[in-house]
């Protein structure tokens, strides 16, 4: 012990350094070292928390992703139908046009027609006239000039009577 002592070794001190070293192991581990460890356990638990919902995240944006492809899909193919049916009610709705103007076109060709005809009627009728006038008045006038009135009144008689038949 000697040695010891000639090193500076003091039994009692040494027993003072192990219970101030239990002391401040004591305090150190209640109030500093459990209070980082929680902490830093409940740094790791929220780094965790937060790659699990990053994950999470990932997952439902490739998920949103999916259904947005699927969704634009199924909207073009939509759209394709549509365009398709809108042609063929456009070439259906045509055809009708086209028949509704051909009839149309067809019927205003009949009713001038019929108005020619009629005008035609019309047009004969009043050359008849004006020509049994024309006729009347070129017939009396060769009659004047060369029969007598009663002469005159027998073949003029005779002469409508027979025009009268032609119509």
């Amino acid at each position: 012990m000697e040695i010891l002592k000639n090193f500076g070794f003091e039994p009692v001190f040494f027993v003072a350094q192990i219970i101030n070293f239990l002391i401040l192991f004591y305090v150190f581990k209640r109030f500093l070292y459990k209070p980082i460890l929680k902490v830093l356990k409940d740094r790791q638990n929220s780094i965790a928390k937060g790659i699990e919902e990053a994950e999470a995240a990932k997952k439902a944006l490739n998920e949103a992703d999916a259904q947005k492809d699927e969704i634009i899909k199924s909207a073009t193919l939509e759209a394709e139908k549509i365009i398709l049916e809108t042609r063929k009610n456009a070439e259906g709705l045509r055809e009708e046009l086209m028949q509704t103007a051909k009839s149309a076109a067809e019927r205003v060709i009949g009713e001038a027609r019929e108005m020619a005809d009629l005008e035609f009627q019309k047009a004969k009728g009043e050359a008849r006239e004006i020509s049994l006038e024309l006729s009347k008045k070129v017939l009396a006038r060769v009659l004047d000039e060369l029969f007598t009135k009663q002469e005159k009144e027998k073949i003029l008689e005779r002469n409508i009577e027979k025009l009268e038949k032609y119509d």
